[in-house]
């Protein structure tokens, strides 16, 4: 047996996408180190991995186009099966599947089928069995490339060509090749004519039809999968199933979205976070917000929802209500966004402060390294361009948005800048009421990202994007009117608002102020006291945070 694992997929090219399907599913599941696509091109019409290698047989001699089995099955490919032996010279063993198989979990021990002194191992088909007679079905099939360069494949082949045969090399290869073949487990090829198999390794999608295959969750998953995610899900392959539980949809939560992105396993989605408690049968639960008390915990249950992002005291203030207590220190692992910040957070849930782990945030992965014109909006063509965003106020939260005299602040602005209003998705009622030329309110429905790559400066109050704007450098302008009432209620982790902005105001009856704060922090940008302080609350906000979040999730399986 070769000690590098290879594998084969035969293909013209009008079944070129459903081979790629096929392969990531074995590269994302199966640590396979070559993988060897045998086409009718020179060159691939789209860039594959480096360990991917093409092999073009537009001119093999093997067997003659116009010859008896050329037009047998849907592509005449599947007889160069037959001669990869002769194709792939110096390698001695070949996983050779169907471009119709999905493969679901690792299928490392097919490699390990005892198939010395034999030509191939195969799952025999029941159906065609009979009389002493091994038929195997060759949609997954181990060839041994060695044994069949002693003389049998050069005789298959030229079996192959004088006569017409239904099923041509799987045919020829049975009939010549009896008592040499090895019985592979049915796991390895699932197929639905064939005694089907609970919870196989590979299923093979023959005789089935299109439909199963087009819009299948699995072979839609690969699909849908670039090259780059199938190469890092091998990190998770043979991991069991995460079970990942919001409060919000995939669409609208950028935190558990990131890592449900970004985690290329088995992972299965909840809502509400309340459901966790009913819950059974995973190994890790990862959570976006505060979690309740569940009864008979038997997971794993990681947090990488607020940190200390929010900036507010979400388990140290006995006044807040509605804290699970008992919930928070349930949590075996909170995400945090600092090296510095893990003594703060182990307070906040009462847990030891080694079961923090600074990792990063993982939302903040989608705005490290963006810069003015990136999101795309409209408002990257003014010079000056601010984003007002000001965080929610519940029932208890605080007293209300300051009453800002928007067509007062909308008559001092000059032709090259821009208002963007852009207000709390729980919160219903528009910001701006009075009839504005240069502010515009955005829908709640549109992310907020895009405009804040787009902006100079933010105004914000108490609101987590703060540490957004400034992981992409944006100024932040802080609006203080209601401090007192809010901090009563909600509290913030350092001195607000000394320790988060160097530039902050009584916005309302004070518009002059506020433009004049904004139009010199667009110009001067972030201060050194509020780089120190993004340094000290985000460190590891990298870009690469849900990456390393999905690795810590696949060491917990």
């Amino acid at each position: 047996m070769a000690e590098l694992r290879h594998a084969a997929y035969c293909a013209t090219r009008n079944i070129y996408d459903e081979m790629e399907t096929a392969a990531k599913s074995l590269v994302a599941t199966t640590p396979v180190d070559v993988v060897h696509f045998v086409v009718e091109d020179s060159e691939f019409p789209r860039p594959l991995p480096d360990f991917v290698q093409v092999h073009d047989v537009s001119g093999q001699g093997f067997f003659p186009l116009d010859g008896p089995n050329a037009n047998t099955c849907w592509t005449w490919m599947v007889l160069m099966r037959v001669a990869l032996c002769h194709i792939l010279e110096g390698v001695d063993a070949v996983l050779s599947l169907d471009t119709d198989t999905i493969c679901h979990r690792d299928a490392s021990g097919i490699w390990e089928l005892p198939i010395d002194g034999c030509y191939f191992a195969a799952v025999t088909e029941r159906q065609k069995s009979a009389n002493g007679l091994q038929y195997a079905n060759l949609g997954v099939a181990l060839f041994n490339l060695a044994q069949l360069r002693d003389g049998k494949a050069d005789e298959c082949i030229e079996v192959l060509n004088k006569r017409k045969y239904a099923w041509p090399e799987q045919d020829v290869m049975n009939y010549l090749c009896q008592g040499r073949i090895c019985e592979m487990p049915r796991e390895y090829n699932n197929m639905w004519f064939n005694d089907p198999v609970g919870n196989p390794v590979i299923t093979h999608y023959a005789a089935l039809g299109d439909a199963p295959w087009k819009v299948g969750s699995e072979p839609t998953r690969y699909r849908n999968m670039t090259w780059d995610e199938a190469i890092a899900a091998r990190r998770y392959a043979g991991k069991g199933t995460v079970l990942f539980a919001s409060n919000h949809s995939l669409e609208r939560d950028e935190g558990i979205r990131a890592v449900w992105d970004a985690y290329q396993g088995k992972k299965e989605l909840v809502q509400p976070v309340e459901a966790i408690a009913n819950v059974s049968g995973y190994d890790v639960v990862v959570t976006d917000t505060l979690t309740p008390h569940v009864q008979n915990k038997d997971f794993v249950l990681v947090n990488i929802g607020h940190g200390i992002t929010g900036g507010k005291r979400y388990a140290l203030d006995e006044k807040r209500r509605g804290i699970d207590k008992e919930g928070l220190k349930q949590t075996d692992y909170v995400i945090n966004a600092s090296t510095k910040t893990c003594d703060i957070v182990a307070r906040q849930y009462g847990i030891p402060m080694d079961r923090v782990v600074p990792l990063g945030f993982p939302r903040s992965d989608m705005h490290v390294g963006k810069r003015k014109g990136d999101g795309g909006t409209f408002m990257a063509k003014y010079k000056r361009a601010y984003l007002y965003a000001p965080t929610f106020r519940g029932r208890n939260d605080g007293d209300r948005l300051p009453s800002i005299d928007w067509a007062k602040l909308d008559a001092m602005l000059e032709d090259d800048e821009i208002i963007v209003v852009k207000r709390h998705y729980f919160q219903r009622e528009p910001i701006v009421a009075q009839d504005v030329d240069r502010i515009v309110e955005v829908p709640t429905s549109e992310g907020i990202a895009p405009y804040l790559n787009d902006c100079d400066a933010v105004i914000t109050d108490y609101s987590s994007v703060l540490f957004d704007a400034y992981l992409i450098g944006k100024p932040v302008v802080l609006t203080v009117d209601d401090a007192k009432s809010y901090l009563k209620t909600r509290g913030m982790y350092f001195e607000y608002p000394n320790a988060y902005s160097s530039r902050w105001l009584y916005a309302e009856d004070n518009e002059e102020s506020l433009l004049a704060m904004l139009r010199e922090a667009a110009q001067n940008g972030m201060t050194d006291m509020e780089r120190d302080f993004v340094d000290k609350v985000a460190d590891m906000c990298d870009g690469h945070a849900a990456e390393r979040v999905c690795d810590f999730i696949a060491d917990l399986l």
